[in-house]
């Protein structure tokens, strides 16, 4: 019980980092929405400075000098600046209103700020730092929810390894859709909505795809082809398959589990790699265990082989 009420307090604290993780991300959106306006302005006015200075040799500033030197005063003045400075006025009230609820009441905006280029990097600096905010939090949030996961199955371990392998088993599966079948006959391609003649496809491909295969294993022994494909590679020394079936060291285990990739769909056991690799040493050991003994026994189970 002390187990499970200290995973629901940390369910609760990723509940919370979650709505915060919300709050920012859409405070970060209308902050992106505001840059992008700014940005048009700023290129709008650097056209204008173009044209303005076309005829003009010398004394022209480059595109960043513009920039830094740039105080936006078309915001009210021309068509397209007051089409800019009304969208940017909504959007800074918006702002501003989350902004209130979440108490960061220093960073609120108006657009007299965003005219001086002090001003727009400051604003600059605030949006990059919210989106560090989101990356840390988005990181936090996957992280803390695998370690739940994983603390989850290893309970079921310590206490009712039953309950475990049925958690595993009753995952649901996503069902193929037969609604309709592409078939594609000598370079044509045709789309097949009959349900019967679709069952008929289907029971004949996978017919053909299992049946059993008729091996003429003397073949090897005849064919030179095949023969020069199985005999033994001489340059292998023989020795080095001794050590395959001695016992295996949690080191071996560790370093083979640590050079698994991420975020890999589980296999036929429905455990994906990144519960082994935030395993604790008690996991470890159980499949350290199943390991050795079916090397032991000599007994591998069958599913393993389709692995």
């Amino acid at each position: 019980k002390e187990k499970d009420n200290s995973i629901k307090e940390r369910q609760r604290e990723i509940k919370r980092k979650i709505e915060i993780f919300n709050k920012i991300s859409n405070i970060n959106k209308i902050e992106y929405n505001i840059k992008t306006i700014v940005g048009k302005t700023i290129k709008q006015e650097w056209r204008n400075y173009r044209q303005r200075t076309y005829s003009n040799k010398y004394q022209k500033l480059n595109e960043d000098e513009f920039a830094k030197s740039l105080i936006i005063n078309s915001w009210g003045t021309s068509d397209t600046g007051k089409h800019f400075a009304i969208k940017i006025l909504n959007l800074i009230k918006i702002y501003n209103e989350k902004l209130g609820k979440l108490q960061e009441t220093e960073n609120l905006l108006n657009i007299e700020k965003l005219r001086t280029y002090q001003g727009r990097e400051k604003f600059r600096a605030i949006l990059e730092a919210r989106e560090k905010k989101i990356k840390q939090y988005h990181e936090e949030i996957i992280n803390e929810n695998i370690e739940i996961n994983v603390r989850k199955r290893e309970i079921y371990l310590e206490e009712d390894i039953g309950k475990m392998i049925k958690n595993i088993l009753e995952k649901n599966r996503k069902k193929i859709d037969m609604s309709s079948l592409i078939i594609k006959e000598e370079g044509k391609f045709t789309i097949e909505k009959n349900q019967e003649k679709i069952k008929e496809r289907v029971y004949e491909h996978y017919k053909d795809w299992t049946r059993k295969r008729e091996i003429d294993l003397d073949l090897i022994d005849y064919e030179e082809k095949w023969r020069n494909l199985y005999s033994p590679i001489e340059t292998i020394d023989p020795k080095i398959y001794e050590k395959l079936i001695e016992t295996i060291k949690i080191e071996e285990l560790e370093e083979v589990i640590r050079n698994t990739k991420n975020k890999k769909a589980p296999g036929l056991s429905g455990i994906p790699y990144d519960f082994w690799k935030s395993a604790k040493e008690l996991t470890k050991n159980l499949l350290l265990g199943i390991i050795n003994e079916s090397l032991d026994r000599e007994v591998v189970i069958e599913d393993w082989k389709k692995g």
